[in-house]
C-alpha cells in the first residue's frame, strides 16, 4: 500500500518578512492612537463644561447656586449669569443684582450700586469698602449657623430659622431711608436691608443658604427667593478680578481646554499601557525628586482644607502678607502689630480698624469668608506696593 503525505510549505521567516510584519503591528499601534485622539478631541469639541464656581447660578456643584436660579426661572423670572462690570450696573429699574463676590469689588463698583435704580442683594462682607455702604458697616466676623430673625422684615419672618452668619453689620439710616436688621449676633447683625424710595439693597454675611446644598434646609429657600425674586428680572453677577499682568497663562485657559487635555492624557495613558506591559517588569532605579514649591503649597493648602484648619490657613496668609509690607514700609522685621497697622493706613488711607482686621483679625468662619480674606490681603498688599 502507498501513502501519500500532503504537500506541507514549511516556510522558514526571513529578513524581509519579519519587517513587514513589524510595519503591521506599528501601523496597528498608530491607527489605534489616531482613532483614541480623535474620540478625545471629538468628546473635548463636544462636550458642554458645567461650571463648579461657588455661587454661580450655573453650577450644579454642592456649593453652586443652579437650584434658586432654576427655581426662579420656573416661576418666570430669567436669571441673567453675567461678568461684565458695566452690564451688571446697567441693570435697570424692576430687576434685582444678586452679586456673589462682593470682597471683589471696589468703593467705586459699591458706590454704584448705592445709586443704582434697581435692588441689590449682596452675598457676602464688602471687604474693600472704605466708608459706610447706605449706613451699613461691618464690625464682626460670626460663625456660620442657623439662627433665628428676630426683625420685622416680611422676608425674614416667613423663612424663620436660616443658615445665617460670616459677617455682622450695623446699620446707621439717614434721611428718607427706612431699614430691618435681621439674623442678629450679639450687637450686629448677619443680615440688612437699607430701603429708600428708589430701591432696596440687602447685605447678607454668607452667600451658603444660596447654595444647592443647603437651599432645601430650613427657611433658605424662602428667604432666598424673597431678597432675590422680588423683581420681574435677576442679574447675577460674578465680578472677576481686574487682569493686571500678574496672572499666569493657565488661570486664563477656559474650562474646555482641561477637558480636552485630560481625555488626551486618559488616551494616551492607555495606549502606554497597552504596549508597555509587553516590554517586561519595570526596572526600578533611585534616581533624585524634585518637588516643586507650587506643589508643596498646593498639597499643604489640600490638607488644611481636608482639616478644615482655617485658623492656621488664614494665620499663614496674614503672616507672610505682614512679611512681604515691611520692607516697602521700612520696618523692622521685630515690628509690632500696632506698628504695622499704622504704617499700613498711613500709607493706603484706609482705617486703622479695617487693617487691623484683616492682618490681625479672628479666624474666618467658613471658606468662602478665608477665600475672602485671601483677596482682601492681596488688594491691601497692592495698595501698600503698587506696581
Amino acid at each position: 500500500m502507498t501513502t501519500t503525505l500532503p504537500n506541507l510549505d514549511l516556510a522558514v521567516p526571513t529578513k524581509a518578512g519579519i519587517a513587514q510584519q513589524t510595519r503591521r503591528q506599528r501601523m496597528k499601534v498608530g491607527a489605534v492612537a489616531a482613532t483614541l485622539l480623535v474620540v478625545a478631541l471629538l468628546g473635548a469639541w463636544a462636550a458642554t463644561p458645567q461650571s463648579a464656581t461657588p455661587l454661580d447660578p450655573d453650577s450644579p456643584a454642592p456649593g453652586g447656586a443652579r437650584a434658586v436660579a432654576e427655581i426662579l426661572r420656573d416661576q418666570g423670572i430669567p436669571v441673567e449669569r453675567v461678568t461684565d462690570r458695566s452690564q451688571a450696573l446697567a441693570s435697570p429699574v424692576g430687576s434685582t443684582i444678586v452679586v456673589a463676590y462682593p470682597e471683589l469689588l471696589g468703593q467705586a463698583d459699591l458706590d454704584a450700586l448705592a445709586s443704582s435704580p434697581a435692588d441689590v442683594v449682596l452675598l457676602g462682607e464688602p471687604v474693600q469698602a472704605t466708608r459706610p455702604l447706605l449706613g451699613i458697616t461691618t464690625v464682626a466676623i460670626t460663625k456660620v449657623r442657623d439662627r433665628e430673625p428676630v426683625c420685622a422684615l416680611p422676608a425674614a419672618l416667613r423663612a424663620g430659622r436660616a443658615l445665617m452668619g460670616g459677617a455682622g453689620f450695623t446699620l446707621t439710616l439717614g434721611p428718607g431711608q427706612d431699614g430691618d436688621l435681621c439674623y442678629p449676633e450679639g450687637d450686629a447683625a448677619t443680615l440688612v436691608q437699607v430701603r429708600d424710595s428708589v430701591h432696596s439693597v440687602t447685605v447678607v454675611g454668607t452667600g451658603s443658604f444660596v447654595t444647592n446644598d443647603r437651599l432645601a434646609d430650613g427657611g433658605n429657600a424662602a428667604l432666598a427667593l424673597d431678597l432675590i425674586g422680588t423683581q420681574p428680572t435677576v442679574v447675577w453677577w460674578l465680578p472677576t478680578l481686574q487682569l493686571d499682568g500678574q496672572q499666569s497663562l493657565t488661570s486664563l485657559l477656559p474650562d474646555a481646554v482641561w477637558l480636552g487635555l485630560a481625555q488626551l492624557a486618559v488616551a494616551v495613558a492607555l495606549v502606554a499601557w497597552w504596549r508597555g506591559r509587553r516590554l517586561g517588569r519595570v526596572v526600578i532605579e533611585p534616581l533624585p525628586v524634585v518637588v516643586r514649591a507650587a506643589e508643596t503649597t498646593e498639597g499643604r493648602a489640600r490638607l488644611y482644607q481636608r482639616n478644615q484648619a482655617r485658623d492656621a490657613a488664614a494665620k499663614h496668609l496674614r503672616e507672610a502678607t505682614v512679611a512681604r509690607l515691611l520692607r516697602p514700609l521700612h520696618l523692622p522685621t521685630a515690628a509690632t502689630p500696632e506698628a504695622v497697622v499704622a504704617a499700613v493706613a498711613s500709607r493706603t488711607g484706609r482705617p486703622a480698624e479695617t487693617v487691623a482686621g484683616l492682618l490681625y483679625g479672628p479666624t474666618p468662619g467658613d471658606d468662602a469668608a478665608l477665600v475672602g480674606l485671601a483677596h482682601a490681603l492681596d488688594a491691601l498688599e497692592k495698595e501698600v506696593r503698587p506696581l
